[in-house]
């Protein structure tokens, strides 16, 4: 949601702006949160990428089937999905994949020539693989 209304009016929407939310942690020297390198994102990048749609889609699978076999499963889904946003006259060719804990290794199988066949797929490009991964702190 936070993604599709970044710009109101022609000013960044308040969740957006520097002194709070979002924009707080945004738009500020990377370095500051950890990177290495890198500039801070500005009000003109977020009018420049708020035209764009952001839709967000969660995708479950049987975590007790093999990653293989499940990689088959959601590359049929993203294909569909991508196919379906071209049906309805978006421009839509590349995702992003975020996954957390064993998603981590079906996102490996997705793009594997042997399962998911996503690596040089002529539909649909995956952009990039975001892994989360929760660490507990050892007490």
């Amino acid at each position: 949601m936070h993604l599709n209304n970044m710009i109101s009016d022609g000013k960044p929407h308040p969740l957006w702006r520097q002194t709070s939310g979002l924009g707080a942690l945004l738009l500020q020297d990377p370095t500051n949160f950890g990177a290495s390198s890198g500039k801070a994102m500005t009000v003109s990048d977020l009018k420049k990428i708020s035209p764009c749609w952001y839709p967000v889609h969660a995708m479950g699978y049987n975590f007790i089937k093999s990653n293989g076999e499940s990689a088959v499963t959601i590359a049929e889904r993203l294909r569909g999905l991508v196919k379906g946003y071209k049906k309805r006259g978006f421009k839509c060719n590349e995702v992003i994949i975020v996954t957390h804990s064993m998603g981590g290794l079906l996102a490996r199988a997705l793009i594997h020539p042997s399962y998911g066949k996503m690596l040089d797929d002529k539909d649909v490009k995956i952009v990039t693989v975001q892994h989360e991964q929760c660490f507990k702190k050892q007490l």
